[in-house]
């Protein structure tokens, strides 16, 4: 049932009573729009015209939880609604691969890594990132003979932040940090070591060594869009080893996905990108 009340220039508004059924209610009466789904108000001069809510206890109870509900409903949408105006035109998802591992294999470099990544994109500012790959090296050094052989995935995580201003232009310019992590085994040779007193001949071979490591990485990158859903952007990228667990037997000669093994090096990527 509906009542009409005045301060609403007469608009159709439900009445709810306020459990007036003996069990201590107030008996105020609340109402609300149901056209326009305002908050609640109490008006002295509305009166309901629907007797089941006023009078019966069961119906009362529902009319409050449709009265709640009603009340939810607005609050999401609030939020769904601020959230929509600071996101229009923004993809909130991106997927990326990078073309120099890609070159580098074709290429036979002494070491590749191919790498994909996903983006999430956060008001334009802040993109968590995150980047799997797969690193290979078969590598022989020309004066000394040894050989190193791996492959083997490698994972980062971190989070970029777009610098620009202007981010509806589509260009980005950004800093961000990575956390990356390989687990992996690797091969080592050398030519035959020969024993100086006795002149015999011992193979120097081991193969499937256990190893690990994790860095960290800081990065900086461009980006630019093409068309539409589509960018390239290249980035360069300083990178600390954290720690490695290796063999007394050699170290790796490369690390999937860090690079050449040593205490810092630097890398860089250069990326197709779609929005999604």
């Amino acid at each position: 049932g509906y009542g009409s009340c005045p301060q609403h220039s007469g608009q159709r508004r439900c009445a709810v009573a306020d459990r007036n059924d003996g069990q201590g209610g107030s008996g105020r009466r609340r109402y609300r729009c149901c056209l326009y789904g305002q908050p609640e108000h109490r008006h002295r001069g509305c009166r309901c015209a629907c007797a089941v809510h006023a009078r019966t206890h069961g119906a009362g109870q529902q009319a409050g939880l449709l009265y709640d509900y009603a009340g939810l409903q607005g609050y999401l949408s609030g939020i769904i609604s601020v959230f929509g105006r600071a996101s229009k035109g923004v993809r909130p998802f991106s997927v990326s691969a990078d073309l120099v591992g890609a070159v580098m294999k074709f290429a036979n470099s002494d070491y590749s890594q191919m790498e994909v990544a996903a983006r999430l994109n956060f008001r334009e500012k802040y993109f968590p990132v995150f980047e799997m790959g797969y690193g290979s090296s078969d590598y022989e050094g020309a004066e000394t003979g040894n050989t190193f052989k791996t492959q083997a995935p490698y994972f980062r995580v971190g989070l970029d932040y777009n610098f620009t201003k202007k981010w509806w232009k589509g260009n980005r310019l950004y800093a961000g940090i990575r956390y990356g992590f390989t687990s992996f085994k690797y091969d080592i040779s050398s030519p035959n070591f020969i024993d100086p007193v006795w002149g015999t001949e011992y193979p120097f071979v081991f193969k499937d060594i256990s190893a690990n490591a994790h860095w960290g990485e800081v990065v900086f990158g461009i980006e630019t869009r093409i068309w539409k859903f589509f960018h390239i952007g290249w980035n360069v990228r300083y990178k600390a080893r954290l720690g490695t667990k290796k063999s007394p037997i050699g170290d790796p000669w490369y690390i999937p996905g860090y690079g050449k093994y040593g205490n810092s090096c630097l890398g860089g990527t250069f990326n197709i990108i779609f929005d999604i």
